[in-house]
Parts: structure tokens; sequence; C-alpha cells
């Protein structure tokens, strides 16, 4: 009995200490977020309205998607998320995310690694879909430029 209650009481403390290495690891990962995101905030923003998201130095707006000095529009642009398996580590499973953003002319790979899951990845590969499929919006100021 005195065996069983040791054992017990050892396992909860793998737990434990698992469960604080992974609280360290997700305070670690938020930290770098809020880092990366503040790094990749674009000095001038002509309308800051036209800003969508942001993800691992690509910057999407409304109707065009940028990555460093590279613009192209969103006409005909197409985003996938590829993951690799998941492999354990010593900081938790871990895998390796592939998102690829497509146009008419020209590709973009982005490779990152998503700690728990690529939510984040398929989120804004998500929204790239969805504003380059949004034919109304770019249809009206394509409109609006050729007749003004």
């Amino acid at each position: 009995m005195l065996a069983h209650f040791r054992q017990d009481i050892t396992s909860f403390g793998h737990r434990l200490g698992h469960d604080i290495s992974r609280a360290r690891l997700d305070l670690r990962h938020a930290r770098d977020e809020y880092h990366l995101a503040k790094a990749e905030r674009p000095r001038l923003v002509d309308r800051l309205s036209d800003l969508v998201a942001r993800y691992q130095g690509v910057t999407l707006y409304r109707d065009h998607v940028q990555r460093g000095q590279r613009v192209y529009p969103l006409t005909g642009a197409y985003a996938t998320v590829a993951e690799s398996p998941a492999r354990r580590t010593d900081l938790g499973t871990v895998r390796d995310v592939r998102l690829t953003v497509t146009g008419p002319d020209w590709e973009w790979s982005i490779n990152t690694v998503a700690v728990f899951n690529a939510r984040k990845a398929r989120a804004f590969a998500a929204l790239i879909n969805s504003y380059a499929s949004a034919p109304g919006r770019r249809s009206a100021r394509v409109l609006a430029g050729q007749h003004g």
C-alpha cells in the first residue's frame, strides 16, 4: 500500500512538472507572438481600416497582400496550410506547418512551427481565401477607378 501511494505521488509530481513546463512554454510563446506582432506592424498604413490581419511577415489588406516589399492583388489568390505529423519534444507536441499563398504568377511559402496546433495558420489562410473570393468589394473599387 505504501509503494502504491509512493507511485501515485511520483506520477502526480511528473504530471505537475509537465504542466508547469507546458505553462512556461505557453507564456514564452505568447510573449514571442506579442513581440512578433509588434515588430510586424506596418510603420505607415495609408488607411488602417484596410489592414485585415498579419501572420509571419505576411500582411493581408482588403484588396492586396504584402510580404516585405512585395505587394500583390488578391485577384486569383488562394492560401493552403499543410501540416507535418506531430512529433514529441521535451517541450510538448510540435508540428511543422507550411502556409502557401499562391497567385496567378507568384507563390509564397511560409514555414513555421506550431506548438499545439496550426489554428492561426488555418485562420489566416481562411481570411485570405475569403477576401480573395469576395468580388463585390474589389469590382466596386475597380469600376470606381475606371470611371473616375
